[in-house]
């Protein structure tokens, strides 16, 4: 009988990561998790080869398959407390092992946090509600390339990256598009994107964060609804560094009543995708 995928009892390692150039002023990062690469590329700003975007991604499926998480390059010491106060939390909703991650610390960095803010943008009801109702100022909108649409389908990625440009420009933002594969990655994939995806949203702003030192990740689910979800109110901030914060955003409201206050929005109804 061939067992499944996560019944490998091996560590899951992040090491070698890199950067490169991608373009005039884009960049690419990786590193190689579990043996094969995990890349985030963009041809808007560069990249940083942040471990801490790559342990945040990774943190879930890793608990998912019951194998140790090890990271070799040095991470921040407030993520590492972070993500130690968040691994018992999704281990009680979802019955996983609670296994910590094994990792190296370097002090808090003393550099200022950018004082840059992203929002992660995918033209859907909540994300459009933080970006014309929400009470701070956004200076970014990031949209990921190989989350919910794939790499691949080149129509929809053209479509969805046309959107996301003009609603930019109509709104006075920047426009950043980050391509991963990391939805391909064996170990990401076998893991429901119902449990990873509030870290793979984390992982887009600790590679941006020397722009943008805050992350808004609008929520899916109000906080009158407090069901296990992957990104939550108490999850969302625990994938922050001393280079980022990330906040969860919007869980004030349900979806049906943020719709009803952008419904009458010509940019919404222009762009919304669902």
């Amino acid at each position: 009988m061939k067992l499944p995928w996560h019944a490998n009892s091996g560590e899951l390692r992040i090491d070698s990561l890199q950067q490169r150039k991608a373009g005039r002023k884009g960049a690419n990062v990786s590193a190689n998790v579990g043996g094969r690469r995990i890349w985030f590329e963009s041809g808007d700003e560069e990249l940083a080869a942040a471990p801490e975007a790559f342990g945040s991604a990774m943190l879930i499926p890793a608990l998912h398959a019951q194998r140790p998480l090890v990271i070799v390059p040095e991470v921040c010491a407030v993520w590492a407390q972070n993500v130690r106060e968040l691994v018992p939390l999704v281990s009680a909703w979802w019955g996983y092992q609670p296994l910590l991650p094994q990792l190296a610390e370097t002090a808090p960095a003393a550099a200022p946090r950018s004082g840059g803010t992203a929002l992660c943008f995918s033209g859907g009801v909540d994300s459009f509600y933080t970006l014309l109702r929400g009470t701070s100022s956004v200076d970014l909108l990031i949209c990921a390339i190989g989350y919910d649409v794939k790499i691949r389908d080149v129509n929809r990625r053209n479509r969805l990256e046309r959107s996301v440009r003009r609603v930019a420009a109509e709104t006075g933002k920047r426009a950043v598009l980050v391509a991963t594969n990391l939805r391909r990655h064996r170990a990401f994939r076998a893991a429901p994107w119902e449990h990873t995806h509030g870290g793979a949203l984390a992982a887009l702003g600790h590679v941006l964060s020397p722009i943008a030192g805050r992350l808004e990740i609008s929520s899916s689910y109000p906080l009158a609804n407090p069901q296990p979800w992957g990104s939550r109110w108490d999850v969302d901030p625990r994938f922050s560094s001393t280079r980022l914060v990330v906040d969860h955003v919007g869980a004030e409201l349900w979806r049906a009543e943020k719709l009803q206050q952008i419904a009458h929005e010509e940019l919404v109804r222009r762009h919304l995708r669902v």
